[in-house]
C-alpha cells in the first residue's frame, strides 16, 4: 500500500511518501515547508517536524529538495534536529563558503533572496553532514533506490541550465563577484529549474511537480497521470490549458494558505477551473475554500493506493 500525505504547511510544500511494504515501512519526504509556519484560526497548518512528530515518524529513509526557496527547504533544519534522514537528494550543493564571499553592494531583492537562501541552505547541510545523512547531487533525470513495488523518478527539466545556474551560485559562495545581470538570472531560475518527481505504484502515476511552471514542461506533452501535486502553489503560472489536457490528472492538490492571494493570484480560480473541467478532484491542503467543497481542517490531505491500484482520495468532497 502506497500513502501519500500532502502536509498542510501553509505557503509552503510538504508530501510525505509511505510505503508499506509488508516488512517494514519506506517513508521518503519531498520538500519541508517554511521554518515555521504563521498560525490561522481555524487551521491545523505546522512546520513539517511537527507534523511527522504527531504522526509518530523517527526516520526518513530519504528527502528531496525541488529547489532552494524557504517556502520548500525552510522546514529541514527542524526536522533534522528531530529525525535520523537517510538520504538527502537536491540540485545544488555549495562548496565550502569562502570567508571571502559576500553579498555584492547595491544587488536587488532576488538576489538578496537568493543570497540569503543560500547562506541558510549552506548552515542545513553542515548540521545533516554532522548527523550523518548522505548527500546526493541530482545533476540529470535518475531514478531513486526504492523498495521493490514502487519507482520513483526525478526530472531535471534542463540539466545545461541547471550547470550553469550552479557554476554561478559557485562563483558566489567561492567569493567570487559574478556579473549583476546572471546573479540575477540564476535567482529567477529557481522556480523553472524546480525538480519534479513521478512516482508508479501499482499502475497508477503521481506527479509531484515542485514550483516548475507549467510552460516549462507542456512540451513534448507528459503522460497523463493519476494523482498530480499542482505547481507552484496552483498560482496563474502553475499550469497551462495544454499541459493541464495532457495530464488529465484524475485528482489535483494544491498546497496553499486559507485565503487567496491577489496579488499573486494564488490559487488561481482560472487553473482550478482547468482542472474541474476535465472532470478532476481538486483539494486544498489548508482551509481555503474550494469550489462547491468542504474546507479542509485536517492536517494533511491523505491519499491511500492500494495493491490491486485502487485510489482512495480524502473525503468527503463535494463536486461543483
Amino acid at each position: 500500500m502506497l500513502t501519500l500525505r500532502f502536509l498542510n504547511v501553509a505557503d509552503g510544500d510538504a508530501a510525505l511518501v509511505e510505503f508499506d511494504t509488508g516488512q517494514r515501512l519506506f517513508r521518503l519526504l519531498v520538500d519541508a515547508g517554511r521554518a515555521e509556519p504563521e498560525p490561522f484560526p481555524g487551521s491545523s497548518r505546522a512546520s513539517a517536524a511537527e507534523h511527522l512528530r504527531r504522526l509518530g515518524i523517527r526516520r526518513l529513509d530519504a528527502v528531496v529538495i525541488t529547489h532552494l526557496h524557504q517556502d520548500h527547504f525552510g522546514g529541514l533544519e527542524a526536522l533534522a534536529r528531530k529525525i535520523p534522514i537517510g538520504d538527502l537528494y537536491a540540485g545544488f550543493f555549495p562548496p565550502a563558503l569562502s570567508p571571502a564571499a559576500r553579498l555584492p553592494e547595491g544587488s536587488p531583492k532576488t538576489v538578496r533572496g537568493l543570497w540569503e537562501c543560500l547562506a541558510d541552505w549552506n548552515r542545513i547541510l553542515e548540521l545533516l553532514r554532522r548527523k550523518g545523512t548522505r548527500l546526493q547531487y541530482i545533476c540529470h533525470d535518475q531514478m531513486l533506490p526504492c523498495p521493490p513495488g514502487l519507482s520513483a523518478r526525478v526530472i531535471v527539466p534542463d540539466a545545461g541550465l541547471a550547470r550553469r545556474r550552479n557554476r554561478i551560485w559557485d562563483e558566489l559562495l567561492t567569493g567570487k563577484e559574478p556579473d549583476m545581470d546572471q546573479l540575477v538570472w540564476s535567482s529567477k531560475q529557481r522556480n523553472p529549474g524546480s525538480l519534479r518527481l513521478e512516482l508508479t505504484f501499482a499502475s497508477r502515476r503521481v506527479i509531484l511537480a515542485g514550483d516548475c511552471y507549467g510552460s516549462c514542461w507542456q512540451n513534448p506533452p507528459p503522460a497523463s497521470c493519476d494523482l498530480l501535486k499542482v505547481p507552484h502553489h496552483g498560482d496563474a503560472k502553475a499550469l497551462t490549458q495544454p499541459l493541464v489536457d495532457a495530464l488529465r490528472p484524475r485528482y489535483a492538490v494544491i498546497s496553499c494558505e486559507a485565503a487567496y492571494n491577489p496579488r499573486k493570484d494564488r490559487p488561481s480560480p482560472e487553473v482550478v477551473r482547468m482542472l474541474l473541467e476535465t472532470g478532476c478532484r481538486v483539494y486544498f491542503t489548508d482551509c481555503y475554500p474550494p469550489p462547491g467543497g468542504s474546507e479542509n481542517r485536517l492536517p494533511s490531505v491523505d491519499f491511500l493506493i492500494g495493491d490491486d491500484g485502487v485510489i482512495h482520495p480524502p473525503a468527503p468532497w463535494n463536486p461543483t
